[in-house]
C-alpha cells in the first residue's frame, strides 16, 4: 500500500483486512516489534484492563499478516510483562534490543520517562501510549508518543468547565508523574480562565484519603485523574462525599469497563470517537473484535490495535531502520485512526487524538452538542 508524500506530510491509510488465526512460526525476515507493557501487579496480579493493550496488538498484526504483512514481511511481536515497575521494564528493553527489533512499544508515563535514556543510547525507538505526563518525548530523538498529552486533555476539559458553569474546581489526583502533571496544567489553565482550583493528591485509595476528601472545601465540579484499577473506587467515594457535585473524569472512563460502573454515570469527560456509533471505521473494527474476543473494543484494545497499524505504516514508508523510522514521524502526517484522524506536525514526535466534551449517560457515551 503507497503512502502519498509532499514535504510536510505523510499521509497513512489503513487498508482493512480480514482476521484469520495468528502465524506461529517465525521466519527470518520477520519484522520484530517489542513491547514492555504492564500485565500485571507486582505482587503478580492479572491486570484485565492493560491486559487488553496486548489483545489489540495482537488483533491488529493477525489482520496485517493476513495480507501483506508489511512490504511482504510478516511481523513478529515480542512483549514482557514490566509490572509497573520502571527497572525491570529498563532490563526488559535492553533485553529486547538484542533481537533488533524495528520499534520497542510501552505504556504508562513513569516506565516512558524510564526507558527515554535506553532508547536514545540503544538507538531503538520507543513508541509510548497510555503515557499523558508533558514533556515525556522533548529532546528525546528515538522515542515518539501516541496519547493525548496533559495540556491536550486538559484543554479539552475547559469546554466542560465552562458548560458546568464552575467558579472553582477541586482537583483529585493520583500523587505521581502522570497525575501531578495533568492536575499542575489544568490547574494552571483554570486559574488563567479565572477559576480557583484546590489540588488534593493521593498515593493509595482508602480510609485516610475518603478522610481528607471530606475535608474538602466546597466546589462547583470535581476533577479525577487515577489508574484504571482505582477508578470505580474513587467514583463511588466522591459520590459518598459530594453526592451532589458534578464530576469529571479522564478520557479513559468512555471504555466498556468503566461506563457500567453506577458511580460514574452523569460523569463528564472528553472522549474520543472510537466510541461514537456514527463514526464506522471503529464500528467495523469494533464488530470483528467481538467476534474475535467476545468483549467490545475498549481505550486499551484500541491503542494496542492502533499502536500497531500506525507503526506497520509508519515501516511501510520507511523501512526498519531507525533512523529512518524516527526521520519519516517527523516529516508529519495524518493518520486515520480507530480515535479519529491523528495529525502529527512537521518535526513533532508527540501527538495524540481529538477528544469532545462527552457524558456517561444510562451506560453509555453521550457526546455533547453532536
Amino acid at each position: 500500500m503507497g503512502l502519498r508524500i509532499s514535504t510536510t506530510m505523510i499521509f497513512l491509510v489503513i487498508l482493512l483486512l480480514p482476521a484469520p488465526l495468528l502465524s506461529g512460526c517465525s521466519r527470518d525476515n520477520d519484522i520484530i516489534i517489542g513491547a514492555v507493557i504492564i500485565l500485571s501487579t507486582e505482587e503478580g496480579l492479572p491486570l484485565k484492563v492493560e491486559r487488553e493493550v496486548l489483545n489489540g496488538m495482537e488483533f491488529a498484526i493477525q489482520r496485517l499478516n493476513a495480507g501483506n504483512g508489511i512490504n511482504g514481511r510478516h511481523i513478529k511481536l515480542y512483549y514482557r510483562d514490566c509490572k509497573g515497575d520502571p527497572a525491570l521494564a529498563q532490563r526488559q528493553f535492553r533485553e529486547l534490543a538484542t533481537v533488533s527489533p524495528s520499534a520497542i512499544i510501552n505504556i504508562y508515563s513513569h516506565i516512558t520517562e524510564a526507558l527515554v535514556p535506553l532508547a536514545t543510547e540503544l538507538q531503538v525507538p520507543q513508541l509510548a501510549t497510555l503515557a499523558t505526563a508533558d514533556g515525556l518525548v522533548e529532546n528525546a530523538p528515538y522515542s515518539i508518543r501516541y496519547w493525548p498529552n496533559a495540556t491536550a486533555q486538559s484543554c479539552a476539559v475547559l469546554p466542560i468547565v465552562e458548560s458546568l458553569q464552575a467558579k472553582k474546581l477541586c482537583l483529585v489526583h493520583i500523587d505521581n508523574t502522570y497525575g501531578n502533571s495533568v492536575a499542575g496544567i489544568l490547574g494552571k489553565l483554570l486559574r488563567e480562565e479565572g477559576v480557583q482550583t484546590e489540588q488534593i493528591p493521593f498515593k493509595t485509595i482508602d480510609a485516610t484519603l475518603e478522610k481528607e476528601l471530606s475535608l474538602m472545601e466546597p466546589c462547583d465540579a470535581i476533577h479525577f485523574t487515577c489508574f484504571p484499577q482505582q477508578i470505580g473506587k474513587l467514583a463511588e467515594i466522591l459520590r459518598k462525599i459530594r453526592p451532589d457535585t458534578p464530576l469529571i473524569g479522564p478520557n479513559s472512563i468512555a471504555s466498556p469497563h468503566f461506563v457500567q460502573l453506577p458511580a460514574l454515570d452523569r460523569v463528564h469527560l472528553s472522549a474520543p470517537l472510537i466510541y461514537n456509533p456514527s463514526y464506522p471505521y471503529a464500528v467495523q473494527v469494533g464488530n470483528d473484535y467481538v467476534k474475535e474476543f467476545s468483549r467490545p473494543l475498549s481505550h486499551y484494545s484500541g491503542i494496542g490495535f492502533d499502536m500497531i497499524n500506525l507503526l506497520a505504516q509508519i515501516l511501510e514508508e520507511a523501512g526498519p531502520t531507525p533512523d529512518a523510522i524516527m526521520e519519516t514521524v517527523r516529516a508529519g502526517f495524518v493518520y486515520p485512526g480507530i480515535f479519529g484522524d491523528v495529525v502529527n506536525e512537521l518535526g513533532s514526535n508527540d501527538f495524540g487524538f481529538p477528544m469532545y466534551p462527552a457524558q456517561i449517560v444510562n451506560k453509555h457515551v453521550k457526546y455533547m452538542g453532536r
